[in-house]
């Protein structure tokens, strides 16, 4: 997926869990994160000399890129709260 996409691809999904009555927003969003970041720990995890340890490093740039696109909408600050006071520090 094209990081130009990465917006469609989470308001179709969002939207779905919405009109469906599934979650509400904040939920939803702290839903994706929680994915993402569980994805990534685990490609971290694997094996570098296996077999596969190209297609785990694409995977897990790919969830990198990813994810900075939920750190740029989160409105409710809804990520780990060291995340999101490191950022805040940072600021200052």
């Amino acid at each position: 997926m094209n990081e130009k996409e990465f917006s469609s691809y989470y308001a179709y999904h969002l939207n779905y869990a919405l009109k469906n009555n599934l979650t509400s927003s904040e939920d939803f969003f702290s839903h994706v994160w929680q994915i993402v970041q569980s994805r990534i720990k685990h490609f971290e995890m694997q094996d570098p000399f296996s077999n596969n340890h190209g297609m785990h490093r694409q995977n897990l740039a790919k969830l990198q890129q990813f994810q900075k696109y939920p750190n740029r909408i989160d409105e409710w600050n809804g990520r780990p709260a060291n995340i999101v006071i490191t950022e805040k520090d940072e600021l200052t």
